[in-house]
């Protein structure tokens, strides 16, 4: 799904493929008292190639490093600001149109207060320098990219996750149950944030 997004007919084959060796599976297990349940860790959307956004030189000069990129990092993208540059940083984000309704850009410290670390807002000390001055949050399908990436992949999309869309929070299951009349029940799960 990464390489290909999440419509391509080879991640449908594959997809056909899974369930049938799943069907296989529940035979042997379905005679036992016993529940499967199978789930993924995220949802996932397709990224297109006009989905795929660069940061300014302008900005990447106030930036020691952006951890940014189409296939999930861009949908999160953590930047460590030069020493004193992060208002410089702030003030050219929002002089940027694209920026500014694709994507949240907060502190670490409001992401934290907001939970998006984890219940309480508390960042362990040692993990606080490793995240950077801020994080941007993509709020549709654009995908914050390196200039190599947006090279790279201009003629088709991509598959990602990692921000707080209703696609990516959507993570889907099979749940199978023995003696169920039903067979096998396929859905979705929405992750809450809290």
């Amino acid at each position: 799904m990464h390489a290909l997004g999440i419509s391509h007919p080879e991640v449908r084959n594959i997809i056909r493929g899974f369930d049938k060796e799943v069907e296989k599976v529940w035979q042997e297990l379905s005679s036992m008292d016993v529940t499967m349940i199978l789930t993924a860790d995220h949802g996932h959307v397709n990224v297109q190639p006009t989905e795929m956004v660069q940061l300014p030189d302008d900005m990447l000069q106030c930036l020691e490093y952006a951890n940014i990129g189409v296939h999930g990092k861009g949908r999160h993208g953590f930047f460590h600001c030069k020493d004193g540059r992060q208002q410089d940083f702030l003030k050219l984000w929002s002089r940027q149109s694209k920026l500014r309704e694709n994507f949240l850009l907060l502190s670490i410290e409001e992401a934290a207060a907001e939970g998006l670390f984890g219940v309480g807002g508390q960042l362990p000390s040692e993990v606080r320098p490793r995240l950077g001055d801020f994080v941007s949050i993509s709020v549709n399908h654009c995908t914050l990219s390196t200039p190599s990436e947006v090279q790279c992949h201009r003629h088709h999309c991509q598959g990602a996750h990692g921000s707080l869309t209703e696609q990516e929070m959507a993570v889907p299951f099979i749940l199978l149950m023995p003696n169920s009349k039903q067979g096998l029940k396929r859905g979705c799960h929405n992750m809450s944030v809290s």
